[in-house]
């Protein structure tokens, strides 16, 4: 699976541009001693990250994920605020949802 270029996914609850940032995994509420890339949210006291085998979740490990996924690819979904959706992050998918802040 091959992710589009140059995208961004924007936080699913502000629609503000995430950034590149690497946690230990267990600070994330993910097992293993490793320090993984996530894209994270840059708005004050945000805590949302994007994780691509999670889809969109907190620093604090929550039980469940709501972030919906892609019926062909079963990518998680992205948000693109300008857009007002959801969209796959995987080259040559156009599955896109609607989605509000």
């Amino acid at each position: 699976m091959r992710a589009k270029p140059d995208l961004v996914p924007e936080c699913d609850l502000h629609g503000e541009r995430m950034n590149r940032a690497e946690y230990p995994a267990a600070t994330l509420g993910l097992e293993g001693r490793r320090d993984v890339h996530v894209w994270r949210c840059t708005h004050e006291g945000c805590h949302r990250f994007f994780y691509g085998t999670l889809g969109y979740r907190t620093r604090l490990a929550e039980n469940g994920c709501t972030t919906p996924q892609c019926p062909r690819e079963g990518a998680f979904l992205v948000v693109q605020g300008d857009l007002g959706s959801y969209i796959c992050p995987v080259d040559g998918c156009r599955t896109v949802r609607p989605w509000h802040p």
